[in-house]
């Protein structure tokens, strides 16, 4: 049985227009009740506390440091307490509704982009990849495996084989590179992005590749 795959998918801008350089596109989870209502109260609240807890140590820091050995328990309980509401406020900041992007740009390439359920410090390749034009051969939707035995579609990047001296020197053998794969949305969202994408990337053409036995690959039309 197939998964709900209950996702968002957002374009911008939202209108289809043949003489677009730039289209992005945005598959996310529904927004969750944490997120809408009560992240923002909370992380408020949190801060709160934590500069309450500030000026109290500030206030009575004297006393505090004066406590006798049969009081240093307390010591503790201040130290333990702190640390709880600096992770409570860490936890609630770096929780996020997981998205991954594409952004297509007309002569340029493409940006892919993929946003975990936690925000992600630094650049990483494996969460942002973009592809030049001159290495696209074609976007195209596949149907595959995913699971135990689940059969989906999925939409991908086909790019030119390089070379072995590139491939030493990029350490990037894929020639293949999916499309939302945190998601894999159904194939109507699916058909969706292609027409869009291939419009912005190659106009009304019916531009693909193949490899030719002697010729190498050649663009066709």
């Amino acid at each position: 049985m197939s998964s709900a795959k209950d996702f968002i998918l957002e374009v911008f801008p939202s209108t289809v227009k043949p003489e677009l350089n730039v289209k992005k596109f945005v598959v996310k989870d529904r927004p969750s009740y944490f997120v809408n209502h009560l992240r923002v109260p909370l992380l408020s609240l949190l801060i709160s506390v934590q500069v309450a807890f500030i000026s109290y140590m500030y206030t009575f820091k004297n006393e505090i440091l004066d406590l006798h050995f049969s009081l240093t328990n307390s010591k503790y309980r201040y130290l333990v307490a702190e640390i709880l509401i600096i992770s409570s406020i860490c936890l609630v900041y770096l929780r996020q509704e997981r998205k991954d992007t594409l952004i297509v740009m007309k002569d340029i390439g493409v940006q892919l982009n993929s946003e975990g359920s936690w925000k992600h410090f630094g650049n990483s390749n494996e969460r942002n990849c973009f592809i030049p034009q001159t290495e696209i051969m074609d976007l195209v939707i596949h149907e595959g495996f995913h699971g135990f035995g689940q059969v989906i579609f999925y939409m991908c990047i086909l790019t030119k084989t390089k070379n072995a001296e590139e491939d030493s020197a990029s350490n990037d053998k894929n020639v293949i590179k999916i499309v939302f794969p945190a998601f894999l949305p159904r194939k109507d969202i699916l058909i969706q992005v292609w027409t869009q994408s291939r419009q912005v990337l190659f106009g009304s053409s019916r531009r693909y590749w193949r490899r030719v036995p002697g010729q190498g690959l050649k663009e066709c039309k």
